[in-house]
């Protein structure tokens, strides 16, 4: 799991604080397996999941470390 900072202003604290968002990273390794195994029959779900993940990522809220309110 990674985790992004950045300081930006916070509505609650009424100043600047650091705000923080983490990110689920997932290897692809097992779904190169999976696709060679399954002779390519994994390659249009592990594409799916590799693709909702990277949304997941972009859509997952910040959050103040000071009172912890999502952004």
């Amino acid at each position: 799991m990674t985790r992004q900072q950045k300081q930006t202003y916070c509505k609650v604290c009424q100043r600047k604080t650091l705000h923080v968002k983490s990110e689920v990273k997932s290897g692809c390794a097992g779904h190169v397996v999976l696709t060679l195994v399954t002779c390519g029959l994994w390659l249009p779900i592990g594409m799916l999941l590799a693709g909702v993940g990277s949304w997941a990522g972009l859509l997952a809220p910040w959050h103040c470390q000071t009172c912890g309110k999502k952004r």
